[in-house]
């Protein structure tokens, strides 16, 4: 991005230079973009993360859960983790995205090998920073209070401060999967293929194919993170490795339907479809609002001569 004074005199305006932008710049830009992506996203979805909720709590269907009682019941008690879990992962890759475009230690770099490096950048500092807070929100399923203080507090009680970093090798693995292949194939399908002619339309499937793809393929460390959350607090949790191999692919050899144990296990369907649908929309949303910002940012900056 760039800024460029135009003279107003009538001869041809001499040469100038871009105003330079600070990793400061880039990083407010980018944390407020993803701020309104997080908010924005998490009351649009909250239905639909609802209805997977109770699909899977009731064992019922999604559809019934989607459309019966209030979509919103308990939105303002987990707002404020959902908020922070849904702008994290942008504002990461935004600002990685920055710092690697700018930087001169990059320039040799080709485009996959850049998106390569900002998807397991950006997946490694989400999956750190936001298993604490899968750990807590899943300790809360099923209670009637399910308030992140309370929940904390009763945590550190029964199994001390390890328990908050249960599951974190299999949540960074999980989001360093799911970062390299979304970052890598959005990029890649919006330059190879065309959905439609609409490039706008193109770029949303694009990112919604990929996010769907990249679902998939970290499923299974995924499901290793669940069953690693569900182990009880005064035990030992299975190690990553036990849960993919043992748990989840060798049991689905032995059963009598393979593909549709795994489907099951790793909750391919609405789950899913959710991810995609909602890394497709808040991607668009972080785009938009963070080349607004830009702008208005150029707009109030002297520019450079």
């Amino acid at each position: 991005y760039f800024i460029v004074a135009m003279s107003k005199e009538a001869a041809p305006p001499a040469p100038v230079a871009p105003a330079s932008r600070s990793a400061v710049d880039y990083l407010n830009v980018n944390f407020v973009a993803g701020l309104v992506t997080g908010v924005t996203t998490t009351g649009l979805f909250n239905p639909w993360d609802r209805g997977i909720y109770l699909s899977v709590k009731n064992k019922t269907s999604f559809l019934s859960e989607l459309v019966k009682g209030n979509p919103y019941h308990g939105f303002t008690q987990s707002i404020v983790q959902r908020t922070f879990s849904g702008m994290l992962y942008f504002a990461f890759a935004g600002q990685i995205r920055s710092f690697v475009e700018e930087h001169e230690m990059f320039e040799n770099a080709n485009e996959m090998q850049r998106n390569f490096l900002i998807g397991s950048a950006a997946g490694t500092m989400n999956g750190l920073i936001l298993n604490q807070l899968s750990v807590v929100k899943y300790y809360t399923w099923g209670k009637e209070n399910r308030y992140f203080v309370k929940a904390t507090r009763d945590i550190w009680r029964k199994g001390g401060l390890r328990v908050l970093f249960k599951g974190v090798n299999a949540t960074i693995t999980r989001d360093i999967v799911f970062g390299i292949i979304y970052e890598v194939s959005r990029h890649k399908l919006t330059s190879k293929i065309r959905f439609v002619d609409n490039e706008e339309t193109n770029t949303i499937l694009s990112n919604l194919t990929a996010a769907a793809v990249a679902t998939v393929a970290s499923g299974p460390f995924n499901f290793a993170r669940n069953v690693k959350y569900a182990t009880p607090l005064s035990k030992k949790p299975p190690t990553t490795f036990h849960c993919v191999y043992r748990l989840l692919f060798l049991d689905a050899l032995r059963s009598q339907q393979p593909l549709r144990h795994l489907q099951e296990r790793m909750r391919v369907g609405w789950g899913t479809a959710r991810v995609a649908v909602g890394m497709a929309t808040a991607q668009f949303l972080f785009d938009k609002v963070k080349t607004t910002l830009l702008r208005l940012q150029s707009g109030s900056q002297p520019a450079e001569t």
